[in-house]
């Protein structure tokens, strides 16, 4: 267990399970958490929950220009505490991240990392995903069943409306599955470490809300066919399916982001 986190146990005694707070003791996972973040020199992170500083300790090896995000107190308090000893160039934002601009931090592209609460990781990736335009990658670690939604494809039982909002933002890639024994507290289920690198866009930014309004309604209830899931909020699609090429018994889950764009698209057409 580290410095940090014996620390911490020692001040406080124990996590708060109201935030999720389980710490990363495994020292080989928080150092290739954070050699993923790709960061030198003066490269500009953000960190979500850093709770103790175990991965922000790792992070100021790194770079000199690191900012943490920390909602809780005792956190805030203790990173602020220590970190002449461990991490002296980090700036401490006391607040709930989806209360703050992440895009506004920097004047440049942004690294964003964290080990996120289970309970709102969702919102909080759609939350940074609006500053895509000032985002240069994230690293977060998330319950291993909410990152295989997020990273699933067509054809899987995981794919899901998440699937295609971040497939749609983001390449994706696996880093590595973490057992529960890695943390203090132990967790009870396997998390999962993911890479995100925001993507070109494929729609102008004023069809994106659109966009992804459709797709929610698509995948709305998975056991009806898109045609079923869409007729409510579109009307009657079957020549529009018809004319791409799909069945009027396809599933939302069956389609790739290319077909729902062109789905969105020919929608536009006969509106």
């Amino acid at each position: 267990m580290s410095e940090l986190i014996s620390r911490f146990k020692q001040e406080y005694m124990r996590t708060k399970k109201s935030l999720g707070q389980h710490f990363l003791t495994n020292q080989h996972f928080i150092e290739e958490i954070a050699s993923a973040a790709d960061v030198a020199g003066d490269l500009p992170v953000v960190e979500i929950g850093p709770g103790c500083g175990v991965l922000t300790k790792a992070l100021a090896a790194r770079t000199k220009r690191l900012t943490a995000v920390e909602i809780d107190d005792n956190a805030a308090v203790f990173l602020a505490a220590n970190k002449e000893e461990f991490f002296p160039q980090l700036a401490i934002i006391h607040e709930d991240v989806l209360k703050v601009d992440i895009g506004r931090i920097y004047d440049e592209p942004v690294t964003i990392i964290g080990n996120l609460p289970y309970n709102l990781s969702v919102k909080i990736v759609d939350h940074c995903s609006k500053s895509i335009y000032n985002i240069r990658k994230m690293v977060f670690m998330f319950q291993k069943e909410v990152a295989m939604r997020i990273a699933a494809s067509p054809g899987s039982k995981d794919y899901s409306s998440l699937s295609v909002f971040c497939n749609y933002h983001y390449e994706i890639k696996k880093l590595r599955d973490i057992s529960g024994g890695n943390f203090w507290p132990n967790a009870n289920v396997y998390s999962t470490v993911l890479v995100f690198t925001p993507k070109e866009a494929l729609l102008e930014k004023n069809d994106e809300e659109g966009f992804f309004k459709l797709v929610y309604d698509a995948f709305r209830q998975k056991r009806k066919t898109l045609y079923n899931n869409l007729r409510a909020s579109q009307g009657d699609l079957p020549d529009i399916l018809s004319y791409l090429g799909f069945s009027e018994s396809v599933r939302a889950e069956e389609l790739s982001i290319e077909d729902f764009i062109s789905i969105y698209k020919k929608i536009n057409e006969f509106s």
